[in-house]
């Protein structure tokens, strides 16, 4: 091998060195690029991690408060149902309950009182017996309200009876 041979192959080494090191260069520099944004990926992946463990947890929070809301919702409504069913009792005004718990025959409703002394004597012990207010002597047997005496109550009649009076000679033989 001659000395030319020798400086050809030296410089093409040499050439082939400087396109090696550009190449390695390149790659190095794309490597550079790939792992700042492998880094910022990861930033931003850890980032949104946080967040998104963060949004979790908001949502199972209204989850239970959504739970809780329902639950006050529902025992609301129980309870407008039994006051509106309670609200006005039955249909009727007087006085009658809905359910007879007490259902007693009419002679016991009676107390065995047929108006005979004996049994207006036996009423008067029975009642002296039950009432509180019999047992002390300083209360008065019965209140006397004033503002009571002489007041009547008009029921079913009317205020004035007015007589019509007709010639009987004018109706009809079969009437």
């Amino acid at each position: 091998m001659t000395t030319e041979e020798k400086s050809k192959l030296i410089i093409e080494l040499m050439s082939s060195q400087k396109s090696d090191r550009e190449r390695i260069d390149s790659l190095m520099d794309k490597l550079d690029r790939m792992t700042e944004s492998q880094l910022a990926a990861n930033e931003a992946s850890t980032l949104l991690h946080g967040q998104l463990s963060e949004l979790m947890h908001l949502l199972k929070d209204k989850e239970d408060a959504y739970r809780l809301l329902q639950s006050e919702k529902e025992a609301l409504a129980e309870q407008l149902k039994v006051n509106r069913k309670t609200l006005y009792g039955s249909k009727s005004q007087k006085g009658i309950s809905k359910k007879k718990d007490n259902k007693r025959s009419k002679e016991e409703d009676k107390d065995h009182f047929d108006g005979s002394p004996e049994s207006i004597s036996q009423d008067d012990e029975q009642s002296g017996e039950n009432c509180p207010q019999a047992q002390s002597p300083s209360s008065p047997a019965k209140e006397i309200r004033m503002y009571r005496q002489g007041v009547e109550y008009r029921t079913m009649k009317a205020g004035k009876s007015v007589s019509h009076r007709s010639d009987m000679g004018k109706l009809p033989k079969e009437a």
